[in-house]
């Protein structure tokens, strides 16, 4: 199948083993190969699928559920190995030759991979911290995840929130710049070409306590209580100091 896509795009294709994510090793995947275009490096996923769901696919193209179930999984290869695109190859075989072939052409999807990042480490974070049910006040040993893994999950997620910190800094920086010519030319909004930085006045929070006061009725923590909402359990983590 490799050789055919070589052969149908003319270019050199290579066997791809498992990729590894550079800035989050718990993002793996395995390509079934990848090759150069236009100077560009593509995934490769191919497929052989049966008769009928090719005949799905062939029908219904990209809205097909066949597509779809395997653009989401091309999207996530895309995230591991960081390429802007993949060519899907789907074909129909039989047992001595491939005799129908249907390729597809899929980019990146910088907002889908967004939402599948964020998705993907909450799932790993739940795996790494699991605790099977029972009392709650009883603390029991995680069955199948070392403590090892769990310190390494919490450590890349501690690294990544310091690149984020150091991010968000550059930009707050960059968006300081922006206000004081704002600010300085008496402008509302302005247009940064890939956005609309607005500014707006909010009200202040209702000091409901102070108001209260000088209303001459005076709050206890007893009546806070009386009023508070149901109490929930919370999980914290705090790393100890090497």
């Amino acid at each position: 199948m490799l050789q055919f896509v070589s052969t149908h795009r003319q270019v050199s294709v290579k066997k791809a083993a498992c990729y590894q994510n550079q800035v989050l090793p718990l993002l793996r995947c395995s390509l079934d190969g990848e090759c150069i275009v236009d100077g560009k490096n593509f995934d490769l996923e191919v497929k052989c699928l049966s008769e009928k769901v090719f005949n799905e696919l062939q029908k219904h193209g990209i809205n097909s559920d066949t597509y779809r179930k395997y653009w989401i999984q091309i999207q996530y290869q895309l995230l591991v190995t960081g390429y802007k695109n993949a060519l899907l190859c789907c074909a129909l075989v039989d047992d001595t030759r491939m005799y129908r072939y249907q390729e597809f052409l899929i980019e990146r999807d910088e907002e889908f991979l967004k939402k599948l990042l964020e998705k993907v480490i909450i799932f790993w974070l739940k795996v790494a911290s699991y605790i099977p049910e029972g009392d709650l006040k009883e603390t029991k040993k995680v069955p199948f995840i070392s403590e090892n893994s769990l310190q390494e999950l919490i450590t890349q997620r501690t690294e990544l929130e310091e690149k984020i910190k150091e991010i968000q800094k550059q930009i707050d920086e960059k968006f300081s710049i922006i206000q004081k010519e704002m600010n300085e030319n008496h402008l509302s909004k302005i247009d940064l070409g890939f956005g609309i930085y607005t500014k707006t006045e909010a009200k202040g929070n209702f000091d409901y306590k102070a108001f209260l006061a000088a209303k001459g009725v005076m709050i206890t923590p007893e009546d806070e209580d009386s009023y508070r909402k149901k109490s929930s359990i919370r999980w914290s983590f705090k790393p100890v100091a090497a």
